[in-house]
C-alpha cells in the first residue's frame, strides 16, 4: 500500500442527480478523504464534455437513453483499463452496477485490485416511479446482470 493510500470509486450516478447512488458517492468521498485516502471518482459528465483531474474522471455522457433521467457514460472500457495500468489505486469502491461500474469492476479483476461492491435502491422511490411489477423485474434483472458479470470476471 502507498503511504496515501488511494480509492477509486465508479458510479453511473452522480450530482446533480438526486440518487441514493449518488449520496453515497458524496459521503463516501468526504469520509475517505477527512481519513487520509486519496479519493478518486469516476463518473458521467451529464454533458457532451470529458474531464480528467486528480480527484475527478468525467465521461462524455447521452442523455435520456433507456429512461428519463438516464447518465449513458461514452467511454473505450479498453483504452480506459489500460490507462488504469499506470496509477493503481490500493482499492475500487462501484457504487453502481451499471457501464462505469462495470469499468470500475473490470479494472480491479484485471490489475487484482482489491473490490468493494455495493447496491443500493430506494424501493419507495421505485415503486413511485415504475409500477410494482415493473419495480421487482428491474431490480430483479440487476442482480441477476451482477450474477453473471461477476462469473465472467
Amino acid at each position: 500500500m502507498s503511504a496515501t493510500p488511494s480509492v477509486w470509486i465508479y458510479t453511473d450516478v452522480f450530482p446533480p442527480a438526486v440518487a441514493g447512488a449518488a449520496y453515497m458517492v458524496e459521503t463516501w468521498t468526504e469520509q475517505l478523504t477527512r481519513n487520509g485516502f486519496k479519493v478518486r471518482v469516476f463518473h458521467p459528465s451529464g454533458t457532451r464534455e470529458r474531464w480528467r483531474t486528480e480527484d475527478r474522471v468525467a465521461f462524455k455522457t447521452w442523455m435520456d437513453v433507456a429512461y428519463a433521467g438516464d447518465f449513458h457514460a461514452r467511454f473505450s472500457a479498453l483504452a480506459e483499463v489500460r490507462r488504469a495500468k499506470s496509477e493503481l489505486p490500493d482499492v475500487i469502491f462501484v457504487a453502481t452496477p451499471g457501464r462505469v461500474g462495470m469499468l470500475g469492476m473490470a479494472t480491479a479483476q484485471r490489475y487484482g485490485v482489491p473490490l468493494v461492491l455495493t447496491y443500493s435502491m430506494d424501493m419507495v422511490g421505485a415503486l413511485e416511479f415504475y409500477d410494482s411489477n415493473r419495480a421487482v423485474v428491474a431490480t430483479f434483472s440487476k442482480v441477476v446482470a451482477m450474477a453473471a458479470a461477476s462469473r465472467k470476471l
